[in-house]
């Protein structure tokens, strides 16, 4: 996983699920978003099936996305790369289709 590009989708996703105006627009640049997160964490040839919330389940999980993805900056910044990975992966295991 490249750490500069994980800095920036994170920084993407973080200001899409704390921003308070959240809409439509918003909604479907943070799903593509955390597409991009899922696919940096990820061998190209296993990527799994990613589901796009609809706007409604997003908005109930955006807290949950939130406070699991929250630990990965400082992770990062420790070098941390495989526990990063593991905290994305868990965090964004309600987007994959079973």
């Amino acid at each position: 996983m490249n750490i500069q590009d994980a800095r920036v989708q994170l920084d993407q996703v973080f200001e899409l699920l704390r921003d308070p105006d959240f809409d439509l627009f918003k909604h479907g640049r943070l799903n593509e978003t955390l597409e991009q997160l899922q696919r940096l964490t990820r061998d190209p040839d296993s990527i799994q099936e990613f589901r796009h919330l609809t706007y409604a389940e997003m908005k109930g999980h955006r807290a949950e996305l939130l406070e699991r993805l929250q630990p990965v900056p400082e992770l990062l910044d420790q070098n941390r790369l495989q526990d990063a990975v593991g905290v994305i992966r868990s965090g964004l295991r309600v987007l994959e289709i079973p």
